[in-house]
């Protein structure tokens, strides 16, 4: 192959490739339920309370109750960039709920068994404010209610831990994997078109190799 023959190839794989970079890939968002949760309670520092609902906050200002979240993002693709990430419970209203917060914290223990876990087995866990937006509850309807964590970090493949915590002098209650409404995320990532782009920007090399 002549230079100007390899050049004209070269300006032809260039063009391509800039043109693959250039079209917008469409983001994909997964839901990814927890693998494990459960609630602690101060009262009860050495007892599992698995098979219960998820209980966050004080009960009349003493027994405090703190529900644990595990999750795997093993589901999202290999090498891919997550965009958005928001934590989705059921939330059981009550009549006494009326200006409490519910806030979500990342916390560095990963390894817990929601069979196993007990108030004084995390009382030594970090725990780092995951969300970007607190979330009121309210005495109102039971239903859904959401937090945006896309500003904590986040990647594929790992294990996540999320502590909720609730605000004011009683409890907010939520529903666990066992009762019906399982917690989970909504992830959103963006598929990126590197895998064209590498083949192209190879083919140079490979011809100027066969040439020699």
């Amino acid at each position: 192959m002549s230079k100007m023959e390899m050049s004209r190839v070269c300006m032809v794989i260039a063009t391509v490739t800039l043109l693959v970079l250039s079209v917008p890939s469409s983001a994909a968002t997964i839901t990814i339920d927890t693998t494990d949760d459960a609630e602690v309670r101060s009262a009860n520092p050495n007892d599992n309370f698995s098979n219960d609902n998820l209980c966050a906050g004080a009960s009349g200002g003493s027994l405090n109750r703190i529900p644990y979240l595990k999750f795997s993002l093993s589901s999202v693709p290999s090498g891919q960039t997550i965009d958005a990430v928001k934590l989705y419970l059921y939330y059981w209203a009550s009549p006494q709920q009326t200006t409490d917060t519910v806030d979500i914290y990342k916390s560095s223990n990963t390894s817990w068994s929601e069979d196993t876990l007990t108030w004084d087995g995390q009382t030594s866990w970090t725990h780092t404010l995951a969300e970007s937006d607190t979330v009121p509850m309210t005495g109102g309807a039971s239903g859904w209610k959401d937090w945006d964590l896309t500003s904590s970090m986040f990647s594929q493949g790992e294990t996540v831990t999320l502590q909720v915590r609730a605000s004011g002098d009683y409890t907010t209650r939520f529903q666990d994997s066992e009762h019906g409404s399982t917690p989970y995320l909504e992830v959103t990532y963006t598929p990126e078109p590197a895998t064209m782009s590498l083949l192209l920007l190879g083919l140079p090399l490979a011809l100027r190799r066969r040439r020699k």
